[in-house]
Order: C-alpha cells, then structure tokens, then sequence
C-alpha cells in the first residue's frame, strides 16, 4: 500500500500501477511544456490553460483509463489518445486546420519520444 495525501492506495490498481501513472503524467507535462515552446516556430496562440488541459486530458487521462475499459486492439494506446486530441483540439482551437495538426505533431512527437525514452527507465527503476 502507498499512501498519497493520506490516502491508502493499492501499489497496482488492475492493469496500471504508481510508474505507468507516473510515467503518463510526465509525457503529458512535458508534451504541454513543449506546445508552449513550439508557440513560437508554429504559431498557434494556445494559452498554457488549453495546453494543459489537452494534454492532461488526452495523454495522461485516457491511457490511464483505457486498460479498466476492456479495449484490447492491437495500438489502442497510441490510438486512442490521438482520437481524443484530435477531437478536443478541433473544439478548443480557434486556429486553421494546419496550425491544428501542427500542434498535434509536436505534442505527440514529444509525448511518444519521452514515453520510449523514459518509460522504460521509469518502469524499471520503480
């Protein structure tokens, strides 16, 4: 048991535990902190709120919640967020539909970059 704000909380909870937790969140931070860097080269205005709320959402959330949903196809973990950003992108952006996939590239290029990248450290360190 670990305990988080004193809360008791099981060390793996069905099929995502603390460093699968750990790991989404970091991708997800880092991925906003590079959409607010990229404003510069692409262009997009996204307000750190929005790039945050993207990226907490589709690429920390969802992969969280997609093992307790029973979707076992062959690249639902990269799918899946991508729909979702795809989706809350095309609501919350004001932009063309560019600039959109631009945000999109980098955000996910970042996120899946750091997740081969430092998952597999973080997995196993923990």
């Amino acid at each position: 048991m670990a305990e988080i704000f004193g809360f008791a909380l099981p060390f793996a909870v069905g099929a995502v535990n603390q460093s699968f937790i750990l790991t989404q969140l970091v991708g997800a931070l880092f991925a906003a902190f590079a959409l607010t860097i990229a404003d510069k080269y692409i262009g997009h205005n996204i307000e750190i709120k929005r790039a945050l709320f993207l990226s907490v959402v589709c690429l920390f959330v969802v992969p969280v919640l997609l093992p307790f949903t029973g979707l076992n196809f062959p690249y639902v973990n990269v799918v899946a967020p991508l729909v979702v950003w795809m989706a809350l992108g095309e609501m919350m952006l004001v932009n063309d539909f560019a600039v959109k996939l631009k945000v999109l590239a980098v955000a996910f290029f970042f996120y899946y970059v750091l997740n081969v990248a430092v998952a597999s450290v973080l997995l196993s360190g923990l």
